[in-house]
């Protein structure tokens, strides 16, 4: 069809297939998932639209969105878990495998630096994996093969697991990210890194080198780590649910802990000598209190799941490295689902004073408004589950409802904004000439 069009299009330029290969990195911008996703293809008529189209709207300059000057275009999902497992510091690889990384980087002039762990050698670090070593071949890490892609570029940036991990030995070299003149000297690449935060990797390359360089390294990057991941595979199943019996212990110690304060809220209530200077009518102060206590369960809950699961379960690693999901979710498959909210508010009655059938009159416990103890792991009891398809509602009609909204919003902006264009005076007008701004943003600034 490409060709069809090039025929009857005079004189279109149809670019090369290459061009077309959408990168998962852009899915952000254009608000996109692959799940029957369609996009339009608009074809330039004349060359001055193709340089135009090139000049402005090329991917490459969109890295930094000039809404919050910032990426909007970064590493996510597979190649950031993988950026975070390949720059571990248990983590080396043999000749053969750093031979086949190479062919991926769009880099001629590549001096293969010197192994990290020589052949015989006889000291290892501390944290190399003995069952692993093979005392007649060399080992390269994964900083040595990401400095082959990296800019010239000189940094210092703490990656998220600094100073969270209290007091941890090493903390300094495997969290505090050094790069000197595009050579990685110590720490493990993370979200705050490569993704789209402010001053990150991405952001620094696009502003020191230019877009160019920016999509360059992000290309090469996704290359790199996701052919990395084919060879060393990473997958995650329910083996990775499982916490030790004292993890659940303390899991569940806290949860019990939070019921009982809840309990105690009630009795307050019910004696009259509950505390309120809110200044809102007792009901709702009292609702707000117990909300409170059951959505901190959770968050303690979820904190201490992550820290008794260990470093090297692989739920944690999606987290640790922001690739995907939280210390809730966590929570929610082994420990608690938690508090189930409709607009705010725990399940409100339904009945006749009180949520379902199951419950006694004006019963105002953690169970009869919706508060599920169980894990997902566990699986939830009908009330459990009756309230927890409720939650669920709510967030199912909020979507559907803001796609719509979010939509006629967009064509209203955009329809009374599509005829301004900023003048060689830096004023804004509109097609008949008339002034809007008299300076553009008032500071006449591109926010990029």
């Amino acid at each position: 069809s490409l060709h069809r069009m090039s025929m009857m299009a005079h004189k279109v330029k149809v670019m090369p297939y290459s061009t077309f290969r959408l990168n998962v990195s852009v899915t952000t911008p254009y608000n996109a998932d692959f799940d029957g996703d369609e996009m339009n293809m608009h074809v330039p008529q004349s060359q001055q639209t193709s340089i135009e189209i090139d000049t402005l709207a090329s991917v490459r300059s969109q890295i930094i969105s000039p809404a919050q000057n910032k990426p909007v275009i970064s590493i996510v999902q597979d190649t950031l878990i993988g950026s975070y497992l390949f720059t571990k510091y248990n983590n080396y690889i043999t000749k053969d495998i750093l031979m086949d990384l190479l062919v991926w980087m769009n880099n001629h002039n590549i001096n293969i630096p010197e192994p990290i762990i020589k052949k015989n050698s006889e000291s290892l670090p501390e944290w190399f994996p003995k069952h692993k070593f093979d005392n007649n071949l060399d080992y390269w890490d994964g900083r040595q093969v990401l400095s082959m892609i990296m800019p010239s570029i000189t940094m210092n940036r703490k990656n998220n697991g600094y100073n969270t991990s209290s007091g941890r030995k090493h903390n300094e070299m495997m969290n505090m990210v050094r790069i000197e003149n595009g050579n990685i000297k110590t720490g493990i690449f993370d979200k705050k890194l490569l993704g789209g935060s402010m001053q990150g990797l991405i952001h620094i390359i696009n502003n020191e080198f230019g877009q160019n360089r920016a999509s360059q390294f992000i290309n090469d990057i996704q290359n790199v780590i996701t052919n990395y991941m084919i060879k060393s595979g990473f997958s995650v199943g329910i083996g990775d649910l499982v916490a030790s019996e004292t993890a659940m212990a303390d899991m569940s110690n806290i949860i019990v802990e939070k019921k009982k304060k809840v309990v105690e809220v009630i009795e307050n209530i019910h004696n009259g000598i509950m505390e309120n200077n809110s200044g809102k009518p007792d009901r709702d102060e009292f609702e707000l209190q117990v909300n409170k206590h059951l959505n901190k369960a959770l968050e303690l809950a979820g904190k201490k799941g992550i820290e008794k699961l260990g470093e090297d379960n692989r739920l944690v690693s999606m987290v640790v490295s922001g690739a995907k999901g939280s210390a809730i979710n966590i929570c929610q498959m082994i420990a608690c689902v938690g508090q189930q909210n409709i607009d705010g508010k725990r399940i409100p009655y339904g009945f006749t004073d009180r949520t379902l059938p199951h419950f006694f009159k004006y019963d105002d416990g953690p169970a009869a408004r919706g508060f599920v103890e169980n894990s997902f792991l566990n699986g939830l009891t009908p009330t459990e589950f009756f309230f927890h398809a409720m939650g669920g509602r709510e967030g199912v009609i909020d979507t559907a409802v803001k796609t719509s909204e979010t939509g006629y919003i967009q064509r209203k902006l955009v329809k009374a904004m599509e005829d301004l264009i900023i003048g060689s005076d830096y004023t804004v007008r509109n097609s008949n000439g008339n002034i809007v701004q008299f300076m553009y943003g008032d500071d006449g600034m591109n926010p990029v």
